[in-house]
């Protein structure tokens, strides 16, 4: 009879029950690693795609907001040009300067001796290539349309040709922005700034879409290729009439897209894939529905990167029709945001912003660029999961050959090493960071103990930056008003509400004495984004105003030197900051205020029960160094009379419906607790805040301040 001894019985007995476990746990282990391994690969897709969405919809805002500046800075000049234009009709007689015509560009003969190439001012040669124009900066260029004769419009010419210090003035104040000026009336004669050659007479400017569109305030046409450099341009016209309120002609400028346009936001990881679109509603002629047509585009992996006109004739279309509706919808009501959608058979996540009525711009990335990161990550963890089976293989037949040896070694190794991992664990769960795992097992377990090793100084590192966090917290406080002023006369309350630690929300109580005079400036700011970048560009706004007003000069002169300093800090990051500046004299009854960007304060009369709007003329600090502030006033305050001043981050948030809580609920909540004190209807307002928000955390600072005249 066939008999098996002890040991080996001993042995397969303690192989089977050791393989046994060691197999199902590590088919266990594999297959939830094999799980997990999905699991991250997919949240890694779907947190990516959110992060490049959001990032596209902030650069297509934020390239939006720049053209629309500059389209406010330029209407602004084209009004002053408008305005020296019918001066010029009425001032008395003087010398006019030499006329030059077309042809005498042409010449160097008769040219003007300024004349000389500019880059600025390139010409689209035959063959696709660019010239430097000549252009002259002393001497704007005279037109006569077909039929015109010099001899009959004298007077015209001799009127326009007053207007070449206005012109130089405009471009040495826009700067590049601005392309060409133009001035045509209705009789034939038209001036373009700076002087060139090019059209000649009998060129008629009158039949200008910019000319016969042209209304009494400024009026943007769409943009278009100038025939003469191939750019994209903008023009702006403005109606110009006689003394007798008879039309006498068109005042307009030209300004280069690209130059509204010149930084790359985009991150480096999928900038260089990345397409940027201008486009305006139409209907497509081959679909026969509404549409976007392409007015320029931008294609990063170019070398130059630069933005390229269209012919006209290229649309964005996609696919899916009922998503690219949504976006169009969007678009119509001014909506940003951003989505994925296939293009051109290859799928992009678009992002979109409307810029006017008519304009809008979309800047799309491939999201096969976007996934490339988290498909390597998912290689290379399928990589190391085969690697980690192949190790596990080679380990159990080790096992196999070796466990009757080492079987009790091998569990006193393993009990010893799970034992001190056990314990560094329990010093670390006590605050010591620094604990460390000098061991070495040779197999899985070395993971587990690097792993251990590199979080001690990871979490060591996340506890220091939440300190600074809430120390940056703590300092940026303190850089708000600790308590409400006390002012003969007035009642004033104000709050700031961060999204994050830190935020670039702000508002300050200035220029008020111990002596109780009855005077205080009170100031709101916001900054553009949120979080330490702001809060940072906050202080130094700060910093700029309080030494500026501790200084003489008017409110507008004091915004103007605050704007000139801090445009050469943020020059180079598209940053900018919204100001209201508003002095009270409560003895006196009078207001004064700068507005730089800033939605207008509201004044709630409540004896008649009506609302005023403390409107001004102001961009943003930050966005124009040059530009100079202007002050409002306003006289005949009266008792009960309430001010309330805010930052679009209260009318812009939205519950968890999706629904903006709306300017229209502000002017309800003063009407109905006009007698409440300021502090009173500072409170009405957060409580309100809070409760619409039901729980949703705000996506931007909120800042309230509330003034009362006693």
């Amino acid at each position: 009879m066939f008999r098996i001894r002890l040991r080996w019985k001993f042995f397969i007995i303690l192989l089977v029950f050791s393989l046994t476990p060691l197999i199902v746990v590590t088919v266990v282990s594999q297959r939830g690693t094999f799980r997990l391994g999905q699991a991250i690969s997919e949240d890694a897709r779907q947190r990516l795609s959110q992060i490049v969405g959001m990032e596209l919809r902030q650069t297509a805002e934020n390239s939006a907001k720049i053209i629309q500046r500059t389209r406010a800075a330029m209407e602004f000049y084209l009004q002053v040009l408008a305005a020296e234009t019918e001066l010029a009709l009425v001032k008395m007689p003087v010398t006019s300067e030499p006329v030059y015509f077309a042809g005498d560009f042409d010449d160097p003969r008769t040219a003007p001796k300024d004349l000389l190439p500019s880059y600025k001012y390139r010409l689209k040669t035959h063959d696709g290539q660019f010239m430097d124009n000549p252009v002259s900066f002393n001497h704007p260029v005279f037109l006569l349309a077909s039929g015109v004769e010099a001899k009959n419009v004298l007077e015209d010419l001799a009127v326009l040709s007053r207007m070449t210090p206005a012109f130089r003035k405009l471009s040495s104040e826009f700067g590049n922005g601005l392309q060409w000026a133009h001035i045509c009336l209705s009789s034939g004669v038209c001036v373009s700034y700076p002087g060139h050659s090019g059209r000649g007479d009998g060129f008629d400017p009158r039949w200008q879409p910019w000319y016969k569109n042209a209304k009494d305030t400024p009026t943007w046409s769409l943009p278009v290729i100038d025939p003469a450099s191939g750019f994209l341009t903008y023009t702006v016209s403005k109606r110009l009439y006689r003394l007798d309120g008879s039309f006498w002609g068109v005042a307009a400028i030209d300004i280069l897209f690209v130059e509204a346009l010149k930084k790359n936001t985009l991150s480096p990881l999928w900038a260089t894939d990345a397409r940027s679109f201008i486009a305006t509603f139409a209907d497509n002629p081959t679909t026969r529905e509404p549409g976007l047509q392409i007015l320029a585009q931008k294609d990063y992996q170019e070398a130059l990167g630069a933005w390229t006109p269209t012919d006209g004739r290229k649309w964005l279309a996609s696919a899916d029709k009922v998503a690219f509706n949504f976006v169009l919808k969007q678009l119509h009501i001014g909506q940003s945001g951003y989505v994925a959608l296939p293009f051109q058979d290859t799928e992009y996540i678009w992002a979109y912003a409307a810029i006017d009525d008519l304009t809008q711009f979309v800047v799309m990335v491939p999201k096969s660029t976007i996934m490339a990161l988290p498909e390597e990550t998912r290689k290379t963890f399928f990589t190391y999961l085969k690697e980690q089976v192949l190790f596990a293989g080679a380990a159990t037949l080790l096992t196999i050959l070796f466990l009757a040896a080492g079987a009790m070694v091998g569990s006193y190794m393993i009990t010893r090493s799970l034992l001190q991992i056990a314990t560094a664990a329990k010093k670390l769960s006590d605050g010591d960071f620094s604990v460390k795992l000098g061991l070495r097992t040779g197999d899985e377990r070395d993971l587990v103990i690097q792993a251990f090793n590199q979080m001690g100084p990871k979490l060591a590192d996340h506890l220091r930056l939440n300190q600074s966090m809430d120390l940056a917290m703590k300092v940026q406080q303190k850089l708000l008003p600790a308590r409400n002023p006390e002012i003969p006369g007035l009642e004033i309350a104000g709050k700031s509400i961060y999204c994050d630690e830190t935020g670039g929300d702000y508002y300050d109580f200035l220029e008020y004495a111990p002596d109780k005079t009855g005077q205080v400036s009170v100031v709101l700011g916001d900054v553009s984004g949120h979080g330490i970048s702001s809060a940072l560009l906050m202080a130094t706004a700060r910093a700029f105003l309080r030494q500026r007003v501790s200084l003489p000069g008017t409110l507008g002169q004091i915004i103007s030197d605050v704007n000139r300093q801090l445009a050469k800090d943020v020059a180079e990051y598209n940053n900018f900051m919204t100001l209201f500046y508003l002095r009270i004299d409560a003895k006196q009854k009078t207001l004064e205020w700068v507005r730089a960007g800033q939605d207008p304060a509201i004044l709630y009369d409540p004896a008649t029960r009506s609302f005023e709007s403390l409107d001004g003329e102001g961009i943003p600090l930050g966005v124009e160094e040059s530009w100079m502030y202007a002050e409002n006033q306003k006289d005949g305050l009266k008792t009960g009379q309430i001010i309330v001043m805010a930052t679009d981050g209260f009318w812009e948030s939205e519950n968890v419906s999706g629904e903006m809580y709306g300017k229209e609920k502000i002017n309800e909540l003063i009407r109905a607790h006009a007698r409440l004190s300021a502090k009173g209807i500072l409170n009405i307002f957060i409580d309100s805040l809070y409760r619409f928000a039901r729980g949703r955390k705000f996506e931007d600072d909120v800042t309230l301040v509330v003034v009362k005249i006693k």
